[in-house]
């Protein structure tokens, strides 16, 4: 009995290990961008990954991300209308490549399921990032949705949690 709780034990710290140093949490905020600084005024957004490493330098997984886009208003007097806020859910891949000890670039490509109002489309998001610490980074990025009658676009500003 002891081997067994013992055995359970040194499994689930190595299993924390292991989550530990690949699953990456983020969250962040954005400015609309072209023609979707139009229709929307702001968007945030919440991203899960789980990365395996490749090598050294490059990490890759699947990754699933929440992003809300808050609809503007538009017009005056009597002719004042609000646009629709539109939320996606982006399922796909990301990868990651280390720049250096503090740095480190990625991209995120998935298909963007879309909830309310909004169609499905194709997500991307090139990042840049700055570790702070070995459990919490700063991303910088420029988001992108396409569907057949909509694009949207935002540059963003997040952190991210247990990072490269």
């Amino acid at each position: 009995m002891k081997k067994t709780l013992l055995f359970l034990a040194i499994s689930l710290a190595s299993l924390s290990t292991l989550c530990a140093q690949n699953v990456h949490v983020g969250v962040g905020g954005g400015i609309p961008v072209g023609d979707s600084s139009e229709t929307y005024s702001a968007s945030v957004e919440a991203t899960f990954s789980f990365l395996f490493d490749v090598n050294e330098t490059f990490k890759v997984g699947p990754m699933a991300s929440v992003h809300h886009y808050f609809g503007k208003e538009a017009g005056s007097g009597d002719n004042t209308f609000v646009y629709e806020n539109v939320t996606f859910i982006p399922v796909g891949m990301e990868v990651r490549a280390k720049l250096s000890e503090k740095m480190y670039l990625g991209g995120e490509v998935a298909y963007g399921l879309g909830y309310s109002p909004a169609e499905n489309g194709l997500f991307y998001k090139p990042f840049l990032g700055y570790k702070i610490s070995e459990s919490l980074g700063v991303v910088a990025s420029f988001s992108r949705i396409t569907s057949d009658s909509n694009n949207i676009n935002s540059v963003n500003l997040g952190i991210n949690l247990l990072t490269f």
